[in-house]
């Protein structure tokens, strides 16, 4: 896969979480926020790694 269509991937899936933690916020925003946290470093993790491996 190549660079540019990984790095359109990720940013469409912070976008989509963005967009999610928004709309669900006044829920619990706390541990919403966690988990957006974690999902967040994941994705940057994944991308720093296709970025040096690619």
């Amino acid at each position: 896969m190549s660079k540019r269509i990984k790095l359109i991937q990720v940013i469409g899936t912070a976008e989509t979480m963005v967009t999610s933690l928004n709309v669900l916020q006044q829920q619990d925003p706390y541990s919403l926020l966690f988990q957006f946290h974690i999902h967040f470093h994941h994705l940057l993790t994944d991308l720093w790694m296709s970025h040096l491996f690619a």
